[in-house]
C-alpha cells in the first residue's frame, strides 16, 4: 500500500485530554489501492493511469496545505510529507477521486464507502479501496475476409444507453480520418461504466478518383455490450460498398 498521507494539522494537547499523560497530534494516514475493473489491483499511480486525486472528508474538499490547489498529485510515495487537513478526532466520512491527465475520472472511493474513527492521540491509518468507475474502449475487427484495406479509416456511433445520448461519433462529417483502420481500433478513455451500444461500424476509404470516402466493410446492425473493465468489443465487418442508413 502506497501513501496519500493526508495528515489531520488539527492539534490535540495532553492538557485537553483526560488520563492522557502525553498526546501525540492527531494524524490521519490514508493508504489507497487501486482496483481495477477486471479486478487486479495496483498501489502504483502511474500502473493505475492516475495522475490527480481528489479528497474529500465529510463531503467537504481539502486542498493542498503547501500550494492550496485542490488537485493532489497522485505520487508512490512522497517522503517529504504530506497534505494537512483540519480534522479532529472521530468518525468521518473519507473519499477519494482519482483522475488521468485529461481530468477523467478513473478511480472513486464514493462518499459512504469509506467510514473512519479518527483517533485521539497519534496516527489512525486508514486503507482504502478505491474502485474502477471508468476504463478504455476499443473495437476488435473481425470477419470471413477481413483485412484493413490500404488508407483506410473506421467510422462509428457509440450511444450511452443510460442517458440514450451519442458519447462519440465518427463519420465523413465529423473526423473522418480520425481512426486509422488496424484489427484493435482504440476508441476512448476513461469512458464511465454502464450499458452502451455500438450503433454503426464502416470502415472507409478515399476514392482515388473523387477523394470521396467509400466503404469496403461494415456492420450496420446496432451491438448492446456493458462496459465495466478495459474492454476491446469484437465486432464482426462484411463487404459492403453502401454506407450504413444515416450515414
Amino acid at each position: 500500500m502506497k501513501p496519500v498521507k493526508l495528515l489531520a494539522a488539527l492539534l490535540v494537547t495532553a492538557s485537553t485530554l483526560i488520563g492522557c499523560n502525553h498526546c501525540d497530534p492527531s494524524e490521519l494516514i490514508v493508504y489507497w489501492t487501486f482496483t481495477k475493473g477486471s479486478g487486479q489491483a495496483t498501489t502504483s499511480c502511474s500502473a493505475a493511469g492516475v495522475t490527480t486525486l481528489h479528497a474529500f472528508i465529510d463531503g467537504v474538499a481539502f486542498p493542498d496545505a503547501f500550494t492550496g490547489s485542490f488537485d493532489l498529485r497522485c505520487v508512490d510515495y512522497d517522503a517529504a510529507g504530506g497534505f494537512a487537513i483540519g480534522v479532529g478526532p472521530g468518525h468521518h466520512d473519507v473519499q477519494i477521486d482519482a483522475l488521468d491527465a485529461n481530468g477523467a475520472l478513473l478511480y472513486q472511493a464514493a462518499r459512504g464507502d469509506n467510514l473512519v474513527n479518527v483517533n485521539s492521540c497519534g496516527a489512525t491509518v486508514d486503507n482504502v479501496n478505491v474502485p474502477a468507475v471508468a476504463g478504455s474502449l476499443s473495437l476488435t475487427l473481425t470477419g470471413p475476409v477481413f483485412q484493413c484495406p490500404f488508407n483506410s479509416f473506421v467510422w462509428y456511433s457509440l450511444t450511452d444507453l443510460t442517458t440514450n445520448t451519442v458519447v462519440d461519433l465518427v463519420n465523413g462529417t465529423r473526423s473522418p480520418q480520425a481512426l486509422p483502420c488496424n484489427g484493435t481500433v482504440p476508441l476512448l478513455s476513461g469512458l464511465p461504466f454502464g450499458p452502451y451500444q455500438i450503433d454503426f461500424v464502416e470502415v472507409v476509404s478515399p476514392d482515388l478518383n473523387t477523394g470521396l470516402f467509400v466503404p469496403k466493410f461494415a456492420n450496420c446492425t446496432a451491438q448492446q455490450f456493458s462496459h465495466s473493465a478495459d474492454d476491446s468489443v469484437p465486432i464482426q465487418v462484411s463487404l459492403s460498398s453502401n454506407p450504413c442508413p444515416g450515414q
